[in-house]
């Protein structure tokens, strides 16, 4: 990859789908509009996290765009997690403990489900 090319595929990850590293945990941010949903109105993507595999679910049922969704709920390979995040307020931003991730398998793809809502 070039240089530029690197930093586009930075940005779309880290800014686009709003996963990043935070203190050594996982934060979920994403800023999707509902054109970037495909045809099940998801949005996808594959990383590394504390070592491990992740494919990332972004699941937008009602098909709403970044300004309007927040975030409801999240699945770590089919079990509800407990996050941090300020509840009171629209959620936009959800940090998951890296501790969730530490036994987690290192062969097989681990799955973030993230419901917007």
């Amino acid at each position: 990859l070039t240089g530029s090319a690197s930093w586009l595929l930075f940005t779309v990850l880290t800014q686009v789908f709003g996963l990043r590293g935070e203190y050594g945990n996982l934060v979920l941010e994403p800023k999707l509009n509902k054109e970037e949903f495909n045809k099940n109105k998801e949005a996808r993507i594959s990383s590394f996290f504390a070592n491990k595999p992740l494919s990332v679910i972004y699941r937008n049922p009602k098909l709403k765009n970044f300004s309007e969704y927040c975030l409801s709920s999240v699945r770590l390979n089919e079990k509800n997690i407990g996050v941090t995040g300020d509840r009171l307020q629209v959620t936009k931003k959800i940090i998951i403990n890296r501790k969730q991730f530490l036994s987690l398998s290192n062969n097989s793809n681990n799955i973030l489900e993230v419901i917007l809502d």
